[in-house]
């Protein structure tokens, strides 16, 4: 019996030949690109936001919070004892300081009558002699002398333990107050924090604001006349521009500055106490400041200044559309 046999095709055999070598390629190309490192975006956790600042990171809620030790009683110089805390219940001890004058500080507190009649505000300034500063990109300047930082640059203080923030205050009655503290976290923009406090039993009235008409006060011995550049609109930044005349009708606007200082200020509170800004200087000797109102809706202003080594200050109303 003849027992055929069947061949196979060259080109048949060639392939079957390669396959092995085709496959083994492959593997090797699956290996390499498995063990290629690849940059993973971290998980954020809920309800936070990534700082524009810091895309790497993400932005934490703080809540301001007062572990208070000493009563506050009405018309009593009190120590008010404010802690930062993050969404763990964590207390945030890397605030970033900032400038004021020849001293830093790393938050700007407020007090305000709930119903907007009587506003108190400082900084939390620290003595930086005393005080450990890393300069980000400036090691060769005096860490002593903040002056010479250019404005608006932010100083992490570094081997600071523990941030206290004890501003002293006078509430001038009982009732209820709304305590705004503005600082800078150690990743992002500057943000405003507000608490309530009691003080007393007394209530307070929310407050109802209605806007000037007469944009020139009386205070102490002078005249303050508020004169808005452009109209006022929110979402745009509008020159304000203060004029100071004295008892015998002179102008003395440009005198004001350089008796006033750094108490030369202006504060912002919207009517339903959700803001507190503080306007920046455009024009130390025309006393113009800047402010951008985010929202329409009634503002109250508070202007201070020193005039005749007597601290001043006088309030107006506005309208913002």
């Amino acid at each position: 019996m003849k027992i055929e046999s069947h061949q196979v095709p060259k080109a048949r055999v060639n392939q079957i030949l390669k396959l092995p070598t085709v496959l083994a390629v492959i593997i090797i190309l699956l290996v390499l690109i498995g063990c290629t490192p690849k940059v993973v975006q971290p998980i954020q956790p809920e309800n936070t936001a990534v700082s524009p600042e810091a895309t790497a990171a993400p932005s934490y809620i703080y809540q301001a919070v007062l572990d208070q030790k000493e009563p506050i009683v009405a018309g009593k110089r009190t120590a008010l004892n404010i802690q930062i805390v993050d969404e763990f219940g964590k207390v945030v001890n890397d605030l970033e300081a900032r400038g004021y004058g020849k001293l830093i500080y790393y938050a700007y507190i407020a007090v305000a009558s709930r119903d907007l009649s009587s506003l108190q505000a400082d900084p939390v300034v620290v003595d930086p002699f005393f005080i450990p500063i890393v300069l980000q990109g400036m090691e060769q300047m005096n860490p002593a002398n903040p002056t010479d930082m250019p404005p608006g640059t932010a100083m992490p203080l570094a081997d600071v333990e523990d941030i206290k923030l004890q501003p002293k205050f006078v509430f001038p009655s009982d009732g209820q107050y709304i305590l705004f503290v503005d600082i800078r976290p150690p990743h992002g923009d500057p943000l405003t924090l507000t608490l309530p406090i009691d003080v007393g039993s007394a209530k307070t009235q929310a407050a109802v604001l209605t806007p000037d008409t007469e944009l020139t006060k009386s205070v102490g011995d002078v005249k303050v006349t508020l004169k808005v550049d452009g109209e006022l609109k929110a979402g745009k930044s509008i020159n304000l521009v203060f004029e100071v005349v004295d008892a015998q009708g002179k102008v003395i606007t440009e005198e004001i500055e350089p008796q006033s200082g750094e108490n030369c200020v202006v504060y912002v509170i919207d009517e339903e106490m959700k803001m507190f800004l503080r306007p920046d200087f455009t024009d130390h000797a025309q006393l113009q400041f800047s402010v951008n109102f985010p929202n329409p809706g009634k503002y109250k202003l508070w202007f201070e200044f020193i005039s005749g080594d007597q601290p001043l200050q006088t309030e107006f109303v506005l309208d913002v559309k």
